[in-house]
């Protein structure tokens, strides 16, 4: 059986839009779930490099630009969980650091 070989790009995540607006301001479920399972496939070597810039405790020079992109990197895939929280929601919009119960 034959299988197709997909070379992996440094952060597929970062071809989709920053911001899509499907016109209520919310991204849809399916659109959500696809940039957090692209995401999470790039999460392992995120943390890997994050690991490796704080085996020594410090953030040298040339250390600096991965570490700020893996700032990054884990800002959107913050955003990403809040837009899947916010679908779960519906209209009501979440607190800073929800853990999925409602803002009132």
């Amino acid at each position: 059986m034959r299988t197709a070989t997909v070379a992996p790009t440094s952060s597929p995540a970062t071809a989709l839009p920053a911001r899509w607006d499907s016109g209520s301001g919310e991204r849809p479920l399916p659109y959500a779930t696809l940039r957090i399972r692209r995401l999470i496939a790039d999460a392992q070597s995120v943390a890997d490099r994050l690991e490796q810039i704080a085996f020594d405790g410090v953030i040298d020079d040339t250390e600096r630009e991965d570490f700020e992109k893996a700032l990054a990197f884990l800002h959107q895939l913050e955003q990403g969980i809040s837009d899947i929280v916010l679908c779960g929601l519906g209209n009501e919009k979440a607190a800073p650091g929800a853990t999925g119960a409602a803002s009132r």
